[in-house]
């Protein structure tokens, strides 16, 4: 049901000029696996849509509004960093194949940017002014719109990934700091083209067509998962509460002995001069019995006489209490339990039933499933991975830096390794040097003072001693720099996080 290559093309051929100088002004992702672009061109105003849904990857002009999320999503405030207020130089397509690449660069003069966008902005949110080493530096938005393996990816003017929507699979090396490679050509063979009816002639008319073909099977597709979701989150909740009543039920045959303590507790009391403090049991004759055979009570040896005593009647009280409860607990879970099966149901008949927003309580596979080492962007656009505790220390350090990279740690405290991707041949720029270190004392005993030193080197001359602990080095030719933490360089740095 996704575009096809001949189709993306189409789509392509209707808009390159179009957008082609327009200047972005903002970015939005709203859901998980989409994006759109607003963009001014010519006193225009054009939303570009891109979706990696699983089953309509596409790419089309769009008119309809998306709701967004309360904040945005990283990918979406890595783009916003990069992407916003850049000018699209190019929007085509790769080797014939549903790969759209759209590169962006700086405008050349400020005051492009003032004339695309002082109709909607104030002056305080314009851009500052760009270097002209930014304004021939060129950024790229590669998406990749490919069905079930559907991802974005923003690459900068060397083709390095500075970030993905998803995680790269793990066939293709596109982690961030590496090149970016196209996949291997799609087979059109295989691949069924979806029918696009056109709508009637116009400004735009594939694209509008797209849209209004994939409107409706996106809002039929949408109902059947929130069908699924509903579905889903009832066969759950029935789960819990048959599992509960069981545990109700457990619970009061063990209530039910409410009853035999108090029984036992006047026995007890009637024959207390027999008890001495020390004794494990004692034998009381039981009236109860027709033969008046006797009954064996158990004592709490460290108990006084009339403390054991004073035990039956609090395990009496303490049972009656608890068998109270679950009969309510019982009759809550069973009214619960009702309307669950009835909203099954009716979901399975056709119907539509409303849910509280409750949501499946994550398996044991889920919550073991851990996140690896956060990556900050620096105000360069280079990548700065930080480990956050012994283990993500060793392995960024031995397993994920190259030889070449950057290692960063507070000088005599304990605290973070920093790694800083760096590309061969080139220099780190000071700007990036000052946003390490300031993360690397951030992420130290050393935060607390808001200054301090800190220590950098080349990773091949940090070596692991014999039989140490995870994260200890040892450290040679390194150099010092010395750092006050600025709030706002922090505050930008802990939210550009990826």
């Amino acid at each position: 049901m996704s575009l096809s290559a001949g189709q993306i093309g189409e789509v392509l051929a209707e808009i390159g000029d179009t957008l082609r100088g327009g200047v972005i002004q903002k970015i939005d992702q709203p859901q998980p696996w989409s994006l759109v672009f607003e963009i001014h061109q010519r006193r225009e105003r054009y939303h570009l849509y891109f979706s990696g849904q699983r089953r309509f990857s596409r790419i089309h002009l769009t008119n309809e509004k998306h709701p967004n999320p309360s904040s945005p999503p990283r990918f979406c405030q890595l783009l916003r960093a990069h992407l916003r207020w850049k000018r699209i130089v190019s929007l085509e397509q790769i080797g014939g194949d549903r790969i759209v690449r759209m590169t962006c660069a700086w405008p050349s003069t400020r005051t492009e940017i003032k004339t695309e966008s002082s109709r909607e902005v104030g002056a305080d949110a314009l851009p500052p002014s760009s270097t002209k080493e930014e304004e021939r530096r060129t950024l790229s938005l590669v998406a990749e719109l490919m069905g079930t393996a559907s991802n974005f990816f923003l690459i900068d003017h060397q083709g390095i990934v500075l970030g993905s929507l998803f995680p790269p699979p793990a066939g293709r090396a596109l982690q961030v700091g590496l090149p970016y490679l196209p996949p291997a050509l799609h087979p059109t063979g295989l691949f069924k083209e979806t029918e696009i009816p056109l709508v009637e002639p116009g400004p735009h008319r594939f694209n509008r067509s797209v849209e209004a073909t994939y409107r409706p099977l996106q809002e039929k597709t949408a109902e059947e998962e929130e069908k699924r979701r509903l579905t889903a989150l009832i066969d759950e909740g029935i789960r819990r509460c048959r599992k509960k009543l069981q545990q109700i039920s457990i619970g009061l045959a063990e209530a039910e002995k409410a009853d035999r303590f108090r029984y036992e507790g006047e026995l007890l009391k009637g024959h207390l001069r027999q008890v001495r403090t020390g004794m494990t049991e004692v034998k009381i004759p039981d009236p109860a019995h027709p033969d008046q055979a006797e009954m064996t009570l158990s004592l709490d040896p460290a108990l006084s006489p009339s403390e054991n005593l004073e035990r039956f009647f609090k395990r009496y009280k303490k049972a009656q209490a608890a068998q109270a409860a679950l009969q309510t607990q019982r009759e809550k879970t069973k009214k619960e339990l009702e309307a669950l099966e009835r909203n099954r149901t009716v979901l399975l008949e056709g119907g539509t039933v409303a849910m509280a927003g409750k949501t499946p309580v994550p398996t044991r596979r889920e919550k073991g499933k851990r996140a690896g080492p956060p990556t900050f962007l620096s105000a360069d656009g280079w990548s700065v991975i930080v480990g956050r505790n012994h283990r993500e220390n060793e392995e960024i350090t031995f397993r994920t830096a190259r030889g070449n990279d950057l290692w960063f740690h507070a000088r005599g405290v304990p605290g973070s390794h920093l790694i800083v991707r760096m590309d061969r041949g080139k220099e780190i720029p000071y700007q990036t040097l000052l946003d390490a270190a300031t993360l690397a004392l951030h992420f130290s005993d050393g935060r607390k003072e808001g200054k301090g030193d800190v220590v950098y080197t080349f990773r091949k001359y940090i070596q692991k001693p014999k039989g140490a602990k995870p994260g200890a080095v040892l450290v040679s030719q390194e150099k010092n720099i010395y750092i006050e933490i600025e709030p706002k360089r922090l505050e930008r740095l802990l939210a550009s996080t990826l």
